[in-house]
């Protein structure tokens, strides 16, 4: 479990209310006047039987008494060293350590009971690293958020512009994208979605796919793969893992890749197209040309 530095709150305890002195004297914890006396006995009479509900409400003094008697429980709670002292995080790697405690919003001092855990939850998990996140109190003075990050798969390109998106397809709005350059390329409007799957079918040839720069959703159907040499590989739209596995085979063993190809189509089942650089086509065509 990792610890978000113990010590990182800021707000000092209040003199006297820190969890030592409460320990050596007790007594004067729980020691309530009259009034407060009187606004827990009003705030369980309501919660437990609701009796005088109608009442309160028709005399329009419900919420007045209510908030009253929660500040006085709040803050008999915090004096009985209910207060914050430790925020402790698991599964933080990439979000950014001051982003998330801005998030948390939490100092050290804070009566612990009066977090609003619901809606810390909901700013820590719109972080843009964050998948999902919990967060739950540990009685008398530890908060725990336990964070799900996401993770990088490839820079999206549209429009221009590079955006990161994870294994979901989820675009991390506010990450620097030029920061994950060695990442393949996905082109498309509904690359992002299909991405994950198509890059594992390619990563089960590993020699080939580490040639793998950009890969390009065309019309939503089907990919065309462009390799780092320059070379575009059109696959098909049914059994592209089958063509795949084909194209890796003959390179293993014919070197079909070599620099003057700059394509080859196995959208046809039966059939290897090599599209050749102009020069060496000419070179093919009239050999007797070539000095």
């Amino acid at each position: 479990m990792r610890r978000l530095i113990t010590g990182f709150l800021q707000k000092k305890k209040a003199p006297g209310r820190t969890r030592k002195s409460a320990r050596k004297a007790p007594g004067r914890l729980f020691r309530l006047n009259r009034r407060q006396m009187g606004l827990c006995g009003i705030a369980l009479s309501l919660v437990v039987s609701g009796v005088g509900a109608g009442w309160l409400l028709k005399t329009g003094k419900a919420a007045a008494w209510s908030h009253k008697a929660e500040v006085s429980m709040i803050e008999m709670s915090a004096r009985a060293g209910l207060m914050v002292d430790e925020i402790m995080v698991t599964g933080r790697h990439r979000t950014d350590r001051a982003r998330l405690l801005e998030a948390v919003g939490v100092d050290r001092g804070d009566p612990i009971l009066w977090l609003d855990l619901v809606g810390l939850q909901a700013r820590v998990a719109a972080l843009p690293w964050v998948r999902s996140a919990t967060v739950e109190r540990q009685l008398p003075d530890t908060l725990i958020v336990r964070l799900q990050e996401r993770e990088p798969l490839a820079l999206w390109q549209r429009k221009g512009r590079f955006t990161l998106i994870d294994r979901e397809g989820v675009a991390l709005a506010g990450v620097d994208a030029a920061s994950f350059h060695t990442l393949p390329v996905v082109i498309g409007e509904a690359a992002p979605t299909h991405a994950d799957a198509f890059l594992s079918l390619l990563a089960a040839e590993p020699d080939l796919s580490t040639r793998v720069q950009a890969v390009t959703h065309v019309g939503e159907r089907r990919w065309t793969v462009h390799l780092k040499s320059g070379v575009d590989v059109l696959l098909p739209e049914t059994d592209a893992a089958m063509a795949w596995s084909r194209l890796a085979q003959m390179e293993r063993e014919h070197g079909v890749l070599h620099r003057d190809v700059i394509g080859i189509d196995l959208r046809l089942p039966d059939k290897f197209v090599v599209r050749m650089a102009p020069d060496a086509a000419r070179r093919l065509a009239d050999p007797g040309k070539d000095t």
